[in-house]
């Protein structure tokens, strides 16, 4: 990953910036150094007065200021130890991204109000760390199914409002009276998925499915990763309404996601998703099976047991 920062001279007074992106984007977002050599993040603009009473966010390692400029204002974030210089630059790369639909510059200062928000929960509770492999792989089950199965089918409004796996609910998705728990295996495992609780495998709507993606091992040149799905994603929905927007934001927040150039390590491809229908006989561990004094459950279960419970949604188009 290549450090923005260290291209930009110190200045021996004011600020030297560059700016973010040299295509078009609706902000003045600069990159930039003081006469300390500090490493800032500037929104500068015309029409986007930021008040200090507007700014109650508390990031760690990070001071977050108005930023003035003559008749310009706007916002800067200076970072307090250039070690952590990665997850400044994977922050402000999401609030570059959050922005891109920006219709005007005062809207543009609330979503980076917004979005910093988040992300004081994030550098808060649950740390600055790249996903793990196995949670890598599930994310990317889970944004390929609403991307190719979800969205064609029901549109990117209700696609991204029937996904619930961030918010911790019993199954990843639920829509149109079905609910579904997404799975992903690798391709050189054994034929298993870990199920984690006694909910997961018992959906509360009419009807429930499994299903199961298998995703192997890409060369660094081919394949997708989360940085290459997400910004799919994020153009398919531009054109939508900014609650869809935000909520698809808000929901990889959830998951701790961020962007990263490591994440370019963790590239796949697609060999399949089978779809199992949760029914009586299908091989799980149920609430109700659960003794006295048991509070948690998990297990794994064979793919193998699950051959005869092969079927899926009308609207599913895999296999």
């Amino acid at each position: 990953m290549k450090n923005p920062w260290e291209s930009i001279n110190v200045p021996k007074k004011n600020l030297h910036a560059h700016l973010c992106r040299e295509e078009l984007h609706p902000l003045q977002l600069y990159f930039a150094r003081d006469t300390s050599g500090n490493y800032l993040f500037i929104l500068d603009a015309q029409h986007a007065n930021v008040r200090d009473k507007e700014i109650s966010v508390k990031l760690s390692g990070i001071e977050v200021e108005p930023y003035r400029n003559g008749d310009r204002g706007g916002l800067t974030l200076k970072l307090l130890d250039k070690n952590d210089w990665e997850i400044f630059y994977a922050l402000c790369n999401d609030l570059i991204d959050a922005t891109e639909k920006a219709v005007d510059e005062e809207s543009g200062a609330k979503i980076i109000l917004t979005r910093l928000h988040r992300w004081q929960e994030i550098l808060r509770i649950k740390g600055s760390q790249l996903l793990k492999p196995e949670k890598i792989k599930g994310l990317l089950a889970e944004l390929l199914f609403l991307k190719e199965q979800v969205a064609p089918e029901f549109g990117w409004d209700m696609a991204i409002k029937s996904w619930k796996g961030p918010e911790k609910a019993p199954q990843d998705f639920a829509l149109n009276g079905t609910a579904i728990e997404i799975k992903c295996q690798s391709g050189s495992t054994r034929a298993t998925v870990k199920i984690s609780s006694a909910d997961q495998l018992e959906p509360q709507l009419p009807e429930g499915y499994l299903i199961v993606f298998t995703l192997a091992d890409a060369d660094e040149n081919e394949g997708f990763d989360l940085n290459i799905i997400t910004k799919q994603i994020r153009s398919l929905i531009s054109d939508c309404n900014s609650e869809t927007r935000e909520r698809f934001e808000e929901l990889l927040i959830e998951e701790n996601y961020y962007f990263s150039d490591e994440y370019k390590n963790h590239r796949y491809t697609f060999v399949r998703a089978v779809s199992y229908k949760i029914e009586a006989g299908f091989p799980r561990i149920a609430k109700s099976d659960l003794h006295d004094g048991i509070d948690s459950v998990s297990y794994l279960i064979s793919l193998n047991a699950c051959e005869p419970f092969k079927n899926k949604p009308s609207w599913y188009t895999y296999e």
